[in-house]
């Protein structure tokens, strides 16, 4: 019979094994952002990437992008874990400890691309959100004014869309649960 001892090594360890792609996401997110286990939660998102790749779902690459933005930019890569990616770095080799956050950027990017070209308003206005915060954790005010602009931008893409073509009830849904969140945050980059 194994030992304990012998799962504790699983990188893993005590996270169910799925092969959704999604649910990797969201294991990989509670480990990084709830639990303080980024080692296991970096793993997963690779994993997720690589089967949205595979399967050619961009919208599930977006979503992995966004992910690893989150994860970068997430306070157990930067508390306690920070001396372990300081020694040993991160899976994904041109990171290093030091260029996390612009790393986090360039995720945010690459998710970014991918749901503009998809017109995922919903989504650009939350990448484009967290770009704006990775870059005032950065202490980078001109580029966190910058975002929120892009911000604006996209909302009113969204509302012009709304307008032209209709949506379904899903993006409406999607689009109008964030309006309170999006507008807290405008007045928060306006009276910064």
């Amino acid at each position: 019979m194994p030992s304990l001892l012998a799962f504790a090594g699983c990188a893993a360890f005590g996270v169910p094994a799925t092969s959704d792609s999604a649910g990797k996401l969201r294991d990989a997110t509670a480990l990084f952002d709830r639990q303080d286990r980024p080692l296991p939660a970096e793993r997963l998102i690779r994993e997720a990437l690589e089967v949205y790749q595979r399967n050619g779902d961009q919208l599930g690459v977006a979503e992995a992008y966004r992910t690893y933005g989150f994860f970068f930019r997430a306070r157990s890569v930067g508390g306690k874990w920070s001396k372990f990616y300081r020694d040993n770095g991160f899976l994904d080799r041109s990171a290093t400890f030091d260029t996390r956050y612009m790393k986090s950027i360039e995720y945010f990017e690459m998710a970014r691309a991918i749901f503009s070209a998809h017109q995922r308003f919903d989504a650009l206005t939350n990448v484009d959100l967290n770009m704006g915060f990775t870059f005032e954790l950065m202490g980078n005010a001109k580029l966190r004014a910058k975002r929120s602009i892009e911000v604006g931008k996209t909302i009113q893409k969204c509302f012009a869309r709304t307008l032209a073509q209709g949506l379904n009830y899903k993006d409406s849904q999607r689009t109008t649960s964030s309006l309170p969140l999006i507008n807290s945050v405008l007045v928060a980059y306006r009276t910064a």
